[in-house]
């Protein structure tokens, strides 16, 4: 059995695929979800308490 990585690239050379929705998808399906879109990251975080940011930070300090 080949264990020897097949870019998407490959795939569409030889399948005929659009290789950059291939590898969209292929990253939906391994995550198991799709990333929230920035706008949905940004209304949280500007609505979010200031000290979750606070203890980030000091979380991140202490390292």
């Amino acid at each position: 059995m080949d264990t020897s990585p097949v870019s998407c690239r490959t795939l569409e050379r030889f399948y005929h695929v659009d290789a950059n929705t291939l590898e969209k998808q292929y990253k939906d399906v391994l995550s198991g979800r799709r990333a929230p879109s920035k706008s949905t990251v940004a209304y949280q975080n500007a609505h979010r308490d200031s000290g979750v940011f606070r203890d980030i930070f000091y979380a991140l300090y202490s390292h």
